[in-house]
């Protein structure tokens, strides 16, 4: 009886008389994905194994094979949270940024950063070293494109010398993400609020009046 419990929890067999059972990449991906939701939901403190299997359709023995933790789950299912935004460089910055802000705008994994970007910041203090995974694991590799990106402006005469780009970067993404997490909360943004944002932005950064 034992082995034939553990047959039947054996999520690597194939799904033939175990229906509703997703098979071995298909779990591992489904607990990942439920484990994102939940941080957003209900926050690391109250994020359970226990929770995960259930949301998931898991049993507790399939996660536990693949994570010995919770926390080691959260810190598998954090490396999958990228903005996956697509650096176009067009020569000119203003325009670059436009086509930055509007593909972001469009791209699905933006609402995954935006829902666990809060909980994260609430929780950063207690848990500093999974905040600085999820911040390693999201913004760090887009953070140096974008700072590629305003040194090439540089080069080119388009913008002061004199700027830090991690500046820029923290005008810019301070400005969208607080329009896009709080201000379109408490009433709609104009539809060209991106472009009204930039041009804001531009007339402070570029070498010409």
């Amino acid at each position: 009886m034992e082995m034939e419990k553990q047959m039947t929890s054996d999520d690597s067999l194939p799904d033939k008389g175990r229906p509703g059972r997703p098979r071995s990449a298909e779990a591992e991906q489904a607990i990942l994905n439920t484990t994102l939701d939940m941080l957003a939901e209900v926050g690391i403190e109250a994020l359970s194994i226990e929770g995960v299997a259930a949301a998931a359709g898991v049993g507790k023995t399939t996660i536990y094979r693949r994570w010995a933790s919770k926390e080691e789950l959260i810190v598998a299912a954090i490396r999958m949270v990228q903005v996956d935004v697509p650096f176009i460089d067009t020569g000119n910055l203003r325009d670059g940024l436009l086509a930055l802000a509007h593909a972001a705008q469009q791209k699905n994994p933006r609402a995954a950063f935006e829902r666990l970007l809060p909980r994260f910041l609430g929780e950063g203090a207690t848990r500093p070293a999974l905040f600085r995974m999820y911040l390693d694991a999201a913004l760090v590799p887009r953070i140096e494109q974008f700072c590629s990106m305003v040194e090439r402006a540089q080069a080119r005469g388009e913008i002061r010398s004199d700027l830090d780009p991690m500046i820029v970067f923290s005008l810019f993404g301070g400005a969208l993400l607080s329009g896009w997490m709080v201000l379109d909360k408490l009433s709609p943004l104009p539809p060209d609020f991106a472009e009204q944002a930039i041009d804001t932005l531009w007339r402070g950064i570029r070498t010409t009046p």
